[in-house]
């Protein structure tokens, strides 16, 4: 039976060779290192832990390590190991408690005190992580991954010189920590010498060329060399003879001559289109500066945007946009989402924050582009000192992690993993986002998908709420799947979980966006057996039409902007939104609640309480808003004697270069 210290440094050498690179003798390690400890419960789950992380099955990896700590709850290397799952699960203050026991047991070790470091800098505690990074390498001074760690937080406080010197010291103890060279990689990009940096990069590949993470980040550093830097990294060693140039020089003069004629157009049409990028990027914003609006910068949900369609129409997709005070918040920029925000008026300056509530594409695929856009921006210095600051739950941490961590320095703030409970004060100061738990499978995570509720404050006294769903079931999603109806009603509906978070963020909610998704086959269909539960017929993973009706009874908000509609549900989405309206009207007769369907044309005075009519262009009380679908869009319009001055809503609501959010000069 092998000693509990000899199973620790057989770990320790799984660590250095999956750390070298070498995977398939890391698991055989592994595999005897199981056999090794059959006789150890505690330690033979130790291994599956790590067998499992290895796999990256970081879940398997948290429940092994904590039936590990459970048979050894005074086992600081076990304590400090289940503390390191949780770090990879973005779960740091968990992960500090663990380390705090670990410490207590054992306060020497140095492993235990750098993985804390870890745990402190991912909360922004740059300070106080260095400061356990010294504690660490007073215990043992040639550990490496200490000082590279030390040197990624010096880095991102700006002091780069002595990041520099911490990475080469790493390198001189172990030359070959590939991990070291991409860490000075990237801060030396951050510098903006991308040659050098993609120089270090190769030099990490070399070292592990069989790295998917670093042959990723070679792609992209060397996308960002200038043209000349990239001849010069790919230049080749071969002198062309005089025929060959010969040859050359004729095949570019035709191709010249033949372009004569048509490259003044050609220029032209490049110029304009170069010129509505600059536009986007270089505008100064148009947003009054004391507005506070939400707006809907989305139509369809799912991946019907990507989808071409028969006789040239267009799907849409988009996502969410609020302006409060100054400071702006994009969430879950999805399909079409950049070009929704250019046509209602905005500008990339106005962006200050970015949420993201779950991982599916309708949620995420302008993400990356707004990145490109803001680095670009930075690039051309035209966002000087302004960061971006990213809120996203774990699946689109894991879906995003390796573009960000090469931007995140650069043009990007604080990045925050969000889970439920968290609570955040966002830039202005003045708004409170508060994160809600959601049922729903997210494909690359199940459990993690989150929705969002957001307070607003105007002085001392007077406040505002929104509460955005974002995809969830009513209940929880059944374990073998979205098709599967069986789901289990002892299990809380989604309102009861958001009060366990707080109660306040179910009271007096000004405005609930529930998310539709679409109508279950079981929702609304007549029921033979008379025994039926409620989770016999309701929809998995997304509300349904019960679920949306049973959420605003539950919370009995002052508007309910009903949003999520799959494309299948196209005609006839207005008749779903009447019938509800008139359900609600019987489920409710007391509180009268106006329903109204999420789109394009949908403007929200936050302070006020009041949506745009475009009928009279004047903001109304969301109580006497009614809405009318035209050409497949809605648009909303006062409820009174006077309305329709026009005769086409449509063409009313593109007309109107002036919106109530914008400055009274500026022009869509």
């Amino acid at each position: 039976m092998a000693t509990e210290e000899k199973l620790r440094k057989i770990s320790q050498k799984v660590d250095e060779l999956f750390a070298a690179g070498q995977e398939n003798e890391g698991r055989k390690l592994l595999e005897s290192a199981l056999t090794e400890a059959k006789d150890n419960d505690a330690y033979r789950l130790f291994f599956e832990a790590e067998l499992a992380h290895y796999s990256e099955d970081k879940e398997t990896a948290r429940t092994k390590s904590a039936q590990a700590v459970a048979l050894k709850p005074h086992d600081h290397f076990l304590l400090t190991n289940y503390g390191v799952a949780l770090l990879f699960l973005e779960k740091p203050e968990e992960a500090i408690s663990l380390f705090d026991q670990a410490l207590k047991i054992k306060p020497d070790d140095y492993e235990c005190l750098r993985n804390k470091g870890v745990a402190l800098s991912k909360l922004g505690l740059k300070n106080e992580a260095i400061a356990l990074y010294d504690q660490a390498l007073k215990i043992k001074p040639d550990d490496y991954h200490s000082l590279r760690h030390k040197g990624v937080v010096l880095s991102r406080l700006g002091r780069e010189k002595e990041a520099f010197a911490l990475y080469d010291q790493a390198l001189k103890i172990k030359p070959d920590d590939y991990h070291s060279l991409r860490e000075k990689s990237v801060t030396m990009f951050n510098l903006d010498n991308v040659s050098a940096a993609y120089k270090l990069i190769q030099q990490a590949l070399e070292k592990n060329p069989d790295s998917a993470q670093l042959q990723k980040d070679a792609s992209f550093v060397f996308s960002q060399l200038s043209d000349a830097e990239k001849a010069k990294f790919h230049k080749t060693t071969d002198n062309p003879d005089s025929t060959n140039v010969g040859g050359l020089r004729g095949f570019i003069q035709t191709v010249r001559e033949e372009f004569e004629s048509a490259i003044t157009e050609f220029e032209k049409k490049k110029e304009e289109n170069e010129q509505h990028l600059r536009e986007f990027i270089n505008a100064d914003s148009k947003l009054a500066s004391d507005s506070s609006v939400f707006l809907v910068l989305r139509k369809w949900n799912s991946f019907t945007p990507a989808l071409p369609l028969d006789g040239g129409e267009k799907s849409v997709g988009g996502g969410y946009f609020i302006h409060h005070l100054g400071k702006g918040t994009v969430i879950d920029p999805g399909y079409n989402f950049i070009e929704n925000f250019h046509k209602a008026g905005c500008r990339l300056l106005d962006i200050d924050n970015i949420v993201i509530t779950h991982a599916h594409n309708d949620h995420t695929i302008d993400f990356e582009s707004l990145l490109t856009l803001l680095y670009q921006a930075h690039k051309e210095k035209i966002r000087p000192g302004k960061k971006v600051n990213l809120y996203l739950n774990q699946g689109a941490m894991l879906k995003f992690a390796s573009l960000i961590d090469w931007r995140a320095r650069i043009f990007i703030g604080e990045i925050s993993t969000i889970n439920p409970g968290d609570t955040y004060r966002m830039t202005d100061k003045s708004t409170v986002m508060t994160v809600l738990p959601a049922y729903h499978d997210e494909i690359v995570t199940r459990y993690y998908a989150v929705g969002l509720h957001f307070t607003f404050s105007f002085g001392e006294a007077e406040k505002r709420s929104l509460l955005l769903t974002s995809d969830t079931g009513l209940y929880p999603p059944s374990e073998k799947g979205e098709s599967d109806q069986n789901q289990q009603s002892s299990k809380m509906e989604i309102h009861e979980r958001y009060k366990l978070v707080s109660e306040d963020l179910v009271r007096d909610v000004d405005i609930l966006v529930p998310h539709l998704g679409s109508i279950g086959k079981k929702e609304l269909s007549k029921v033979e057996d008379m025994n039926w539960q409620p989770e016999d017929i309701l929809y998995g993973n997304h509300l349904g039409v019960l679920g949306v009706l049973r959420l605003i009874s539950a919370i009995k908000p002052k508007l309910a902007l009903v949003s999520e509609f799959g494309e299948e549900l196209k005609t006839f989405r207005q008749d779903l939104l009447l019938l509800m309206q008139k359900v609600m009207g019987k489920v409710m007769p007391v509180d009268s609640i106006n329903i109204l369907p999420a789109d394009l044309p949908f403007i929200y005075d936050i302070q006020e309480r009041t949506v745009f009519c475009v009928d009279t262009e004047e903001m109304t009380g969301a109580s006497n808003i009614k809405f009318e679908e035209e050409d497949g869009t809605f648009y909303y319009y006062c409820d009174n004697a006077k309305r329709k001055k026009f005769k086409s809503l449509k063409e009313r609501f593109e007309n109107t270069t002036q919106r109530p959010y914008l400055k009274k000069d500026a022009t869509r």
